[in-house]
């Protein structure tokens, strides 16, 4: 039985969804919360399976609440909201750390009620760690806790999804001005939204954070940014290859295609790292370069939103390093470091 806990300012519409979920015979709802502060002393208290979570409401709104939960309490949430689906609400929801957000359903609609009801169940399974929430310190304060062997790394690739963006911003802005080699970030996400991440992240990062172009030239010292709705990859050791995506129901873009590719042109000097997503994808990809000699990492458990992607990895042995985003940091400066 999967337990809800509604959080909605709005009595009438806190009732739709309970006489929505009440019809499923493997929901109940265990609690309703009016606003943040409610929602969360009763996640605390009731320690729900799910939380669906309204986002205007008048004293903490709908982000910040979510924020707070999963600092002290892992559990899948659900944006459930009237505002319409756009790049900035959905980025809004995924920075907050919701699972992933739906407008609310019109009442008597029979089919938003089911996809509604679909998304929760599906949503109730994934499961969810403690929200990682970077300190504030020195850039010194951060020293990898192994000091690399090798000092030939040409290029450094991050696969993640879900909870990706701020745990993302919180290494990037840790980062150095300067590094001898570009870092190539593969995180899911939709079609169209990639200039929003890329803008909220070149805000805080001092190496510039750019889109990944077909036929572009990799440069050091450069964020690289896969576009959602494309397959990344290099075409060559120093070439990007951007293709549209037209795979069915599968992870955008791909973080194994790009590890593949990186492997094929770096092998054993390449740093990849996977961490916090739903599914398997890049785990395989990341054996290969494990195989090849490069070093692979994998975020922990602990920092994780989902523990998903590097537990796949770990279950295949592709791992040399388990750390937290601030040792792989550290870990980044220290192969930087080891190149000079």
């Amino acid at each position: 039985m999967i337990r809800i806990l509604i959080v909605d300012d709005s009595a009438t519409y806190c009732e739709v969804l309970k006489g929505i979920f009440s019809q499923a015979p493997d929901m109940t709802v265990i609690g309703i919360a009016h606003n943040g502060r409610a929602a969360i002393k009763m996640a605390s208290d009731l320690r729900p399976d799910l939380i669906t979570m309204d986002v205007n409401m008048p004293d903490i709104d709908g982000y910040e609440t979510t924020k707070a939960i999963l600092q002290i309490f892992p559990i899948p949430i659900v944006m459930v909201s009237s505002l319409n689906r756009s790049h900035e609400n959905d980025f809004n929801a995924m920075q907050a750390g919701a699972v992933t957000m739906i407008e609310k359903p019109v009442p008597a609609d029979k089919h938003s009620e089911r996809s509604l009801v679909n998304l929760i169940r599906n949503m109730a399974k994934v499961k969810v760690f403690r929200r990682y929430s970077s300190p504030k310190g020195k850039e010194s304060d951060y020293i990898a806790p192994v000091t690399p062997v090798a000092s030939n790394c040409e290029i450094a690739a991050v696969g993640i999804s879900t909870g990706g963006p701020p745990i993302l911003a919180g290494m990037l802005q840790m980062l150095p001005s300067k590094l001898p080699f570009p870092i190539c970030i593969i995180q899911h996400i939709p079609k169209g939204f990639s200039d929003s991440l890329i803008g909220w992240l070149g805000k805080v990062s001092p190496l510039p954070v750019v889109s990944m172009k077909d036929g572009d030239t990799l440069q050091p010292g450069t964020v690289y940014i896969a576009p959602g709705g494309g397959v990344a990859s290099l075409k060559t050791a120093k070439v990007f290859s951007i293709v549209p995506d037209t795979r069915i129901n599968m992870p955008s873009p791909s973080v194994d295609v790009f590890f593949d590719s990186m492997n094929k042109f770096y092998g054993a000097k390449a740093l990849a790292v996977l961490m916090s997503g739903m599914g398997r994808d890049g785990a395989q990809g990341l054996l290969h370069l494990y195989n090849s000699g490069a070093e692979t990492v994998v975020q922990d458990r602990e920092s994780s939103v989902v523990y998903g992607m590097p537990d796949e990895a770990l279950k295949l042995n592709a791992a040399k390093y388990v750390m937290t985003p601030d040792d792989i940091v550290g870990f980044i400066r220290k192969l930087a470091e080891a190149k000079r």
